[in-house]
């Protein structure tokens, strides 16, 4: 399936994590990057995706319409439950498109167990259904993805997203969206227009423990990313017919034994320049900024 065709795929963009890097466009509206808000409903009913793109610190906006989600019936207007469509920027693709995860979920009441099923972004209520997209932001044009379906549905909040490398200068002609669990890649290709499970290459982590995704994939060097920002970064090429994973440490003195989410506000890994780069501040006063390169051979310099 051409990628053109499919998105009217804009050349001369770059997406890293939820932020657009590199020229947008030439045109001197567009700032040079941008910041989307990783958290936004899915309201309306336009054809296409409404994007505001402003000049970085302010956030950038993108809103799905709620026409093209999978949605449950909406509750009984006197049984105290509210239905919310959140709409998550799940991963980027690295030129330029976002992929986007819509969750329907039912909020205001309690659940089987008795908890509040409020909506928090820390702490997310069950979902009916979860919808995926391919988004471009400079147009506003929407793809949206088969159902996965089965026990897969409504995880991997942390898919990663590629797009195909073309040969020539043009605009990339596939794409695949992936997650990895264990030995098992989960993965949409859009040369078959389906998802499938494939068996990767056997490879072993240098610690008897499993990886713990805690922020969005990476794409790089027509590889997906996966950070455990406890531990390490685990690739691999969801094109490949039997991937073939590969993982880097996190420096020395920064593996901590156990993932912890204390870390999270203090710690990141992303692709500035064409590298993978792990940046960690102190928790503690004088509160210094270290970053690291991240390669296949060493776990990071300087």
């Amino acid at each position: 399936m051409s990628l053109r065709r499919l998105l009217g795929l804009s050349t001369g963009a770059a997406v890293s994590g939820h932020y657009l890097r590199r020229s947008i466009s030439t045109a001197a509206s567009r700032p040079p990057w941008a910041l989307f808000e990783k958290f936004t409903p899915a309201t309306g009913s336009a054809l296409g995706a409404s994007v505001r793109i402003v000049e970085p610190p302010r956030v950038s906006s993108l809103l799905v319409p709620a026409l093209h989600v999978r949605a449950s019936a909406a509750p009984d207007p006197g049984s105290g439950v509210s239905q919310a469509l959140i709409g998550h920027v799940s991963s980027t693709s690295g030129d330029g498109l976002l992929l986007i995860t819509i969750y329907d979920m039912l909020t205001g009441a309690s659940n089987r167990e008795g908890r509040s099923m409020d909506f928090d972004l820390g702490h997310l209520p069950p979902a009916s259904y979860a919808t995926r997209f391919i988004c471009n932001p400079l147009t506003g044009r929407l793809s949206r993805l088969p159902d996965i379906g089965g026990p897969w549905e409504f995880l991997w909040p942390d898919m990663g997203f590629l797009t195909k490398a073309d040969r020539g200068h043009g605009p990339p002609d596939g794409f695949a969206v992936a997650q990895l669990d264990g030995n098992k890649m989960i993965r949409f290709l859009s040369e078959t227009g389906k998802w499938d499970i494939t068996v990767t290459a056997p490879y072993q982590l240098p610690l008897a423990r499993r990886m713990m995704m805690d922020q969005e994939a990476l794409a790089l060097g027509g590889r997906l990313w996966w950070v455990d920002q406890s531990w390490g970064v685990v690739s691999a090429d969801p094109f490949s017919d039997q991937p073939e994973p590969r993982f880097v440490e996190l420096p020395r003195g920064s593996v901590l034994p156990a993932p912890g989410k204390s870390v999270y506000n203090y710690r990141r890994v992303v692709v500035s320049e064409g590298k993978l780069r792990y940046a960690e501040v102190w928790q503690r006063e004088p509160f210094v900024l270290s970053t690291f390169v991240l390669d296949d051979d060493e776990g990071g310099g300087c």
